[in-house]
């Protein structure tokens, strides 16, 4: 069979999809922190919102992660939690909006924003409630923070309700490394359809 520039070119970007595609994803460290904003409040590591008065008062509370957070992406990790508790008697509903803000600092500085709203029934003898996002992922400098479940539902405890968010890092594959991958599937069906 007599090689050509054009077969030549075509077996090196077929050789180099084959590389690029059983290459392991190269881990990247990820560092970054949270922070909540609840009903439009002020970003902040540990906000709390009161609704209501007397004995339909609603207490809610974001925690960030404890010693957070750096993971190797990508990974399963935690976004934090939130605990609301209904006071006096009776408690009350909720039906606010809460924002998630990652704040990135490694590979590289930037902010992201996972937008929800919280609502349910908060009370002594009966609670109930969700978490549902109208942004479930936001990407910042090259990496994706996914939410894992959407809506999520908070827990009953005494007196109220708690749940962690749980989340997901991954980092977004490089512009050279997809143009080569297409590079290399362009190569692959045209040696196809030749062979045809």
């Amino acid at each position: 069979m007599k090689m050509t520039t054009a077969n030549m070119m075509l077996g090196a970007a077929a050789l180099a999809f084959v590389t690029l595609t059983a290459t392991p994803a190269k881990a990247t460290t990820v560092t970054y922190t949270t922070e909540a904003s609840i009903d439009g409040g002020a970003f902040a590591v540990d906000p709390i919102f009161t609704t209501g008065s007397g004995v339909d008062t609603v207490e809610i509370n974001y925690v960030a992660p404890v010693a957070c957070c750096s993971v190797t992406s990508p990974s399963d990790t935690s976004f934090g939690s939130v605990n609301t508790l209904g006071t006096g008697t009776v408690g009350g509903t909720i039906d606010v909006p809460f924002t998630l803000e990652i704040i990135q600092t490694a590979p590289s500085s930037g902010t992201g924003t996972l937008a929800a709203t919280l609502s349910g029934t908060i009370a002594f003898s009966q609670a109930s409630g969700t978490i549902t996002f109208t942004e479930t992922s936001t990407e910042i400098a090259g990496v994706t923070y996914s939410v894992l479940n959407d809506p999520l539902n908070l827990e009953p405890t005494s007196g109220g309700l708690t749940t962690s968010i749980q989340g997901y890092v991954s980092t977004v594959p490089e512009p050279v490394t997809t143009a080569l991958v297409g590079v290399g599937l362009l190569g692959l069906g045209i040696l196809r359809r030749r062979k045809a």
